[in-house]
C-alpha cells in the first residue's frame, strides 16, 4: 500500500534493590585486652604481640563481611518470586479484570492482548467509526496509562468543544468549478488544462523509534487545487500525523499548507495554503463515467516527479477493495499509478476531475491495477470538511472488537467461547450509554448473528445517528439484551477551520 507503519513496542520492568547491612561482630576478651606488662624489657615483643593479632583480626572481618554478603544474594536468588513485564505471574489472571466468568459481571475489563498485528487491534482505531479509542490497563501501568488518556481524553473534548462553538453556526460552501468543452480532448490538451491544478505535497512528522527515540520523517504525495484562494484535496493518509505540510504548485512556488479537515474512512483531507489567482480543477460527474472510457492521471510519482502524465482507461467502475483494513469503493484503472501519485487526479477526456487517486496494487505479478475515489464522494463532504473539520452523521459505537477464532487464541483470554467480543469500551460514548462493557461477547444485533467484527461493522455503517439497535449479548454465564441508541463519530482532535 502507500501508507507503511511502524509500530514499536515498549516494556517498563520495575526492579528492587535490597541493601544488605552488616555488623561488626564483637571481639573475643582475649584480643580487646592487651597483656599487662611490668618491665620495660618485654614492651618489644607485646608490639609485635599486638601486630599481629591485629592482622588476623581484620582479615576474620574481611572473610566474615564477604561470606555474609554472599549468603544472603544467594537467599534472595532462590526465594524471589518470577514477575513478569506486566507486573503480574505468568498465566496469572489479574483479580476483576475479565467479566465474562469470574463472577464480576462485566465489571473488569479484558486481558492485555499479546496480538499486536490484530485486524482489530486498537491502535487502529481511526480505520472505522465503531472503533473506539479505549485501551486495556493490565497491572500498575497499565492503570496509570488508562488515567493518563483519560486526561488527554478530556482535554481533546474541551477543545471540541471549543472548536464546535466557533462552528456551530457556520454554512461556508465551497463552489467548485464544472467547467467543460463538451468536447474529448487529446491527452496532450487535458495535460496542458489540467496540469497547473496538481501539485506536490510533501510532509515532514516526529515519529518514535526503539528505546523512545524520536525522529523526523518524510512523506510526499499529490493534490488538486479546488478554488483560486487555495483549497486543496488530498488524501488523508499523506498528510496524517504530519507536523508540516508543504505545496509546491508547478511553478516552483512552495507554500505552508493548512489542514482544514478530514475524513480517515474516505481518505479525504482538504487543504489550505495564502494564495489567489491559482489554476482549478473543474469537476465532472464519476456517476457518469463508462466503462472503458479514457482517463488521465496526473500526480507526483515517488515524490520527486511532479506534474507526470500517464493515460488509461476505467477498468471498473465500482471496485470494492479492502485498503489499510477500510472497505471502499473504487474507481479502477490501468493507467500508470505509482507512490506519490496518491492524492493526485484522475481526468476524464473533457479534462474534468473525476476520481482522487488513492491506491495501486503491487507485486511481481501485479500490473495496471490502479484506484481512484469517485470525485462525486468527494465533492459530498467538503462543506462539511470546510465547516466542521469531519464528516457528519457519521455512526458510531465507541467500541473497539476482538475476534476470539480459536480455542487456544480462547484460552489465551481467559474465555470459554470463540466469537467477538467488546474489547474495550470509551468513555461516554454510545456504547457506554447503553451499558455494554469490556468482555461482553456478541451474539447477535437486530436479530442478525454476528460471526466477526467485520459482520458488525457493516452493521453500523448502514445505520444513521439516532437509531436503535438491540444487542444480544453473553455476560458471565447468562445472556443480556441491550438496547443501544447509534451516536455519531466525532474525531478527537478536528483541525483549527480555515475559511
Amino acid at each position: 500500500m502507500l501508507n507503511e507503519y511502524d509500530q514499536n513496542a515498549e516494556y517498563n520492568m520495575n526492579q528492587e534493590t535490597q541493601n544488605q547491612e552488616f555488623q561488626q561482630p564483637e571481639m573475643p576478651a582475649a584480643y580487646t585486652e592487651a597483656p599487662q606488662t611490668t618491665t620495660k624489657s618485654k614492651k618489644h615483643k607485646n608490639g609485635k604481640r599486638i601486630g599481629l593479632v591485629a592482622g588476623i583480626l581484620s582479615g576474620a572481618l574481611i572473610l566474615g563481611a564477604a561470606g555474609g554478603y554472599g549468603g544472603s544474594a544467594l537467599y534472595n536468588a532462590t526465594n524471589a518470586p518470577a514477575v513478569t513485564a506486566q507486573g503480574q505471574m505468568p498465566g496469572e489472571r489479574p483479580d476483576g479484570q475479565f467479566p465474562g466468568f469470574n463472577g464480576q459481571n462485566g465489571q473488569g475489563e479484558m486481558p492485555e492482548r499479546p496480538d499486536a498485528n490484530s485486524d482489530q487491534d486498537t491502535d487502529n482505531k481511526q480505520d472505522a467509526p465503531e472503533v473506539g479509542d479505549g485501551q486495556f490497563p493490565f497491572g500498575a501501568f497499565g492503570q496509570k496509562d488508562q488515567q493518563e488518556d483519560e486526561t488527554s481524553d478530556k482535554k481533546s473534548s474541551k477543545k471540541d468543544t471549543s472548536a464546535d462553538a466557533e462552528t456551530s453556526d457556520a454554512n461556508a460552501s465551497l463552489q467548485v468549478s464544472t467547467k467543460s468543452n463538451g468536447q474529448s480532448l487529446s491527452t496532450q490538451e487535458i495535460a496542458s488544462c489540467a496540469a497547473d491544478a496538481v501539485v506536490e505535497i510533501t510532509t515532514e512528522a516526529v515519529k518514535t523509534g526503539n528505546y523512545m527515540q524520536q525522529y523526523v520523517a518524510s512523506g510526499a504525495g499529490s493534490g488538486v487545487i479546488i478554488s483560486e484562494d487555495g483549497y486543496i484535496i488530498t488524501n488523508n493518509h499523506v498528510i496524517e500525523d504530519a507536523t508540516q505540510i508543504t505545496v509546491t504548485t508547478t511553478d516552483g512556488t512552495a507554500y505552508e499548507a493548512k489542514l482544514v479537515g478530514r475524513d480517515d474512512n474516505l481518505d479525504v483531507a482538504l487543504l489550505k495554503i495564502e494564495a489567489s489567482g491559482l489554476t482549478v480543477a473543474s469537476f465532472g460527474d464519476s456517476d457518469q463515467l463508462a466503462l472503458g472510457e479514457e482517463v488521465v492521471a496526473i500526480g507526483n510519482p515517488l515524490g520527486q516527479l511532479g506534474g507526470t502524465v500517464t493515460e488509461g482507461i476505467v477498468s471498473s467502475l465500482n471496485r470494492e477493495i479492502t485498503i489499510d483494513g477500510k472497505a471502499m469503493t473504487l474507481l479502477q484503472t490501468d493507467a500508470a499509478i505509482n507512490p506519490g501519485n496518491s492524492g493526485g487526479g484522475l481526468f476524464n477526456d473533457q479534462g474534468q476531475l473525476i476520481g482522487l487517486v488513492v491506491a495501486k496494487s503491487s507485486g511481481e505479478d501485479v500490473e495496471g491495477l490502479g484506484f481512484a475515489i469517485p470525485i462525486n464522494n468527494v465533492q459530498a463532504i467538503l462543506n462539511d470538511l470546510l465547516n466542521y473539520g469531519y464528516t457528519k452523521g457519521k455512526a458510531y459505537l465507541g467500541v473497539s472488537l476482538l475476534d476470539i477464532t480459536s480455542e487456544q487464541m480462547a484460552r489465551m483470554y481467559n474465555v470459554t467461547e470463540i466469537g467477538t467480543y467488546i474489547y474495550s469500551v470509551q468513555d461516554g460514548s454510545a456504547a457506554a450509554d447503553a451499558g455494554l462493557k469490556s468482555g461482553d461477547r456478541i451474539i447477535s444485533v437486530n436479530g442478525q448473528e454476528i460471526a466477526d467484527s467485520d459482520a458488525l461493522r457493516e452493521l453500523i455503517s448502514a445505520s444513521t445517528v439516532g437509531d436503535t439497535l438491540e444487542f444480544v449479548i453473553q455476560r458471565g454465564l447468562g445472556e443480556d439484551a441491550v438496547t443501544v441508541t447509534v451516536g455519531e463519530y466525532v474525531p478527537e482532535a478536528m483541525p483549527a477551520v480555515s475559511r
